[in-house]
């Protein structure tokens, strides 16, 4: 009896060990994102705002509903889609009142970091099983503030440009070409205007700041300098290092506007997809509308300017965690994040980050992704994905303010040299010192949180 004991015993134990050894590696690194157990979890919203419209939007949409359906941590994304300005004004509202959203597409190491209303998610790398190595090292560094991580790369938007060949054989241009030069862009496109009717030559929005920021470092410009990486920002519009390559930018959108339509043509991109238009510079994105209006089109890095070139912009909208957020919704949040970026525990056909490059021609910023052969063989794709070889920014990465500068300072000295309002000169001097007051109040500000002494 004793031995039948002993034997029922050591069997019990057995089951009991396998048992065990099952839900602990089903507990790591099985499922998406690290964590998934196989088991129904208690239900769980994350709520996700961004203003990701149009194409984007259903594809996002798409594969946030997958998510939804196939998870089994019981987690649920309620997302909401707005327009830019109602996104603004709702997320305004939501941080003033405590009631934000868990997730948010945003600037990782943007004002929102600085403010404290996104939250630092270092842990994400002990919490799921995303590693640092798994990203483009200099695009995640783009998502670190004052040493802290406030988001995970989503989408990097770096620019390109177009052009129509069957505009470019009519004016006399190689289709197959291009342009090499940012000197050519104007050639090009006074060639193409020269077409009349309603033909526009084309190529760059001037107050787009992406595209400015590759034609002012192409002629060895620069807004914002940190000579020691310290964080001690200063202005170097008129510092003798720069000017001449600042005056030299400028020029150059003068001369632009003053032999092309460009100031007169409205939405380029749209008359790009009517086929009126003979160059563009615009993110891939562009890529879907040429497609979808059977544009014949050619695409290249941006062009290159006596200091070299090209430069390419690199700052990604990242998914970031906002502040309000429960420790089980932040972690549900993380779920969520390490899922979309996910090729270690799924094919990489699974990953949403991949989908996103494949199917919206976005520049990838995983490692694994960017080396995929299906996306490599693509002659777009070849292109577009040699953006991280060639990054340039107007300022450093930490520069929280980056949005504003670009908008309330660099768009206005555009528009005083391309409208006459002011000469290069004065337009440089008056950005000098608005600007020099813009970090001024961005050190005051970081002062009374306590990130600068």
């Amino acid at each position: 009896m004793k031995k039948v004991l002993a034997l029922l015993l050591a069997l019990c134990l057995v089951l009991a060990l396998t048992a065990c050894s099952k839900s602990e590696s089903s507990s790591g690194s099985e499922g998406s994102g690290g964590g998934d157990s196989g088991q129904p979890k208690e239900p769980i919203t994350v709520t996700f705002w961004n203003n990701w419209s149009g194409p984007d939007g259903e594809l996002l949409r798409s594969l946030v509903d997958e998510y939804n359906s196939t998870n089994t941590e019981g987690i649920t994304i309620d997302m909401q889609i707005m327009q830019y300005m109602a996104l603004n004004e709702k997320i305004t509202t939501a941080i003033a009142s405590d009631t934000c959203p868990n997730l948010h597409l945003g600037m990782a190491s943007g004002q929102y970091a600085m403010d404290k209303v996104y939250l630092p998610i270092d842990d994400i790398w002990d919490n799921t099983q995303l590693k640092k190595e798994d990203f483009v090292p200099d695009i995640l560094e783009k998502c670190y503030y004052n040493g802290k991580l406030y988001g995970i790369p989503f989408q990097v938007s770096s620019m390109f440009v177009y052009w129509n060949k069957d505009l470019f054989k009519q004016a006399g241009l190689d289709p197959d070409k291009g342009v090499e030069t940012w000197d050519e862009m104007i050639t090009a496109s006074a060639a193409i205007d020269a077409l009349g009717g309603n033909i526009i030559g084309g190529g760059m929005n001037v107050t787009d700041y992406q595209g400015f920021s590759g034609l002012l470092l192409a002629y060895g410009g620069m807004i914002i300098a940190d000579d020691n990486n310290d964080g001690n920002y200063h202005c170097v519009l008129t510092d003798p290092k720069y000017i001449e390559g600042n005056r030299d930018a400028l020029d150059w959108l003068k001369r632009y506007t003053s032999q092309t339509n460009i100031l007169n043509s409205g939405n380029l991109e749209e008359g790009y997809g009517s086929g009126v238009v003979g160059m563009l510079i615009a993110g891939a994105w562009e890529t879907a509308n040429a497609k979808d209006h059977n544009i014949d089109y050619g695409i290249s890095l941006l062009p290159k300017g006596p200091k070299g070139g090209p430069f390419q912009s690199g700052s990604p909208m990242s998914m970031c965690i906002m502040k309000n957020t429960d420790e089980k919704h932040y972690k549900a949040a993380q779920h969520f994040i390490a899922y979309w970026n996910d090729t270690r525990s799924t094919t990489r056909e699974h990953c949403p980050a991949y989908d996103w490059c494949l199917k919206q021609a976005y520049q990838p910023y995983l490692v694994d992704v960017a080396n995929d052969p299906t996306l490599t063989s693509d002659p777009t794709f070849k292109i577009t994905n040699e953006y991280s070889q060639h990054l340039g920014e107007l300022s450093p990465p930490s520069f929280w303010n980056s949005f504003a500068l670009n908008t309330g300072y660099i768009n206005p000295m555009i528009e005083n040299v391309v409208y006459d309002r002011k000469t290069i000169d004065e337009s440089i001097e008056l950005a000098q010192r608005d600007i020099d007051l813009l970090v001024e109040e961005m050190y005051e500000k970081e002062r009374e949180l306590g990130v600068r002494e």
